[in-house]
């Protein structure tokens, strides 16, 4: 919270300079941790390529590079891939379905609300940000839908002409179509600017309502007031309901898994043995000045698979 507090402490005309330079150390400092990345998501371009099949288990397949995990801040310029297509067993392409980095204004925007309330810990602060990032990007679903808004003009056969306009993340303010790419993105960012150690995923989430679905959340660990080392996984896009004493919802909080541990060995059992973390699900009941956690009946589970599936979005 030591970053909230220096926020409340400056005067109006020195935050744009502590943001700014702030950024620009979490920019080094991600670039010095992600060596060498310049795309998160599915390693391609929007045209199709021809993949080497490979001979598995007597079936045809291919193999396409993914980067699944991204530690830190998520600068501007770095791309985005959310989706993918292949056809005739070999040809894939992104479809359109991606986007650079353009924006940071966002932080600036949540500074300036945030310096003026009363933030009491990281929990408070995480809900903030949901409802930042709903009035950011918009409650209201407006066309054009996400994959309309990037859709590619058609050439020939699968390729499509250059867009004339680059598609960037920017696109999505006030549209009300960001999906969980997005969410988990902009989250990223702002946990990242207040000092919570932060890792963006993409994978799966599965429950027994919607079944499996590709899926971006993020990983987090922060220390709280007690000086104790908190660790979990965090959904802004699929968030938990509030209700108040009539069991009328009044609200959303993000959704909060606890881990035991993030540290190598959990994170290379995540990518490298798809290790599934299941979390029971749950709601807030609020009743007078007390919030009650209420269990549910869907459990969740969170995981990477190896497997491609052709999917254009993410969920959410």
């Amino acid at each position: 919270m030591n970053i909230i507090k220096e926020i409340e402490s400056l005067k109006e005309e020195e935050l744009d300079d502590y943001i700014k330079n702030r950024i620009e150390f979490l920019e080094e400092q991600s670039t010095r941790f992600n060596l060498g990345i310049d795309t998160i998501g599915f390693k391609l371009d929007y045209n199709p390529t021809n993949y080497h099949l490979l001979d598995k288990d007597d079936s045809k397949t291919f193999q396409i590079t993914v980067r699944c995990f991204y530690s830190g801040y998520i600068s501007k310029g770095m791309k985005m891939v959310y989706g993918m297509e292949y056809h005739n067993g070999r040809i894939a392409s992104n479809n359109g379905n991606y986007y650079y980095v353009d924006d940071d204004k966002y932080i600036y925007d949540f500074c300036q609300l945030i310096r003026n309330k009363d933030v009491q810990n990281e929990f408070e602060l995480f809900d903030y940000i949901l409802e930042f990032m709903n009035h950011h990007f918009g409650n209201l679903k407006q066309l054009p839908e996400r994959d309309e808004m990037h859709k590619l003009v058609l050439e020939k056969d699968f390729y499509y002409f250059k867009p004339t306009v680059e598609h960037v993340f920017s696109d999505f303010e006030k549209k009300g179509n960001a999906m969980c790419t997005e969410y988990s993105l902009m989250g990223q960012n702002l946990m990242s600017f207040f000092d919570i150690t932060s890792y963006f995923v993409i994978g799966k989430e599965e429950d027994m309502i919607n079944g499996i679905e590709n899926h971006a959340f993020n990983l987090i660990s922060f220390q709280d007031e007690e000086k104790e080392e908190r660790n979990y996984l965090i959904d802004y896009s699929s968030p938990i309901k509030i209700f108040n004493e009539n069991f009328e919802q009044i609200g959303k909080s993000p959704f909060l898994g606890k881990l035991e541990r993030i540290d190598q060995d959990f994170v290379n059992d995540l990518i490298m043995n798809e290790t599934h973390l299941s979390f029971k699900a749950y709601a807030y009941y609020l009743l007078g000045d007390t919030l009650l956690k209420l269990g549910g009946n869907v459990d969740r589970e969170y995981y990477l698979d190896s497997s491609l599936q052709n999917k254009k979005s993410s969920k959410k």
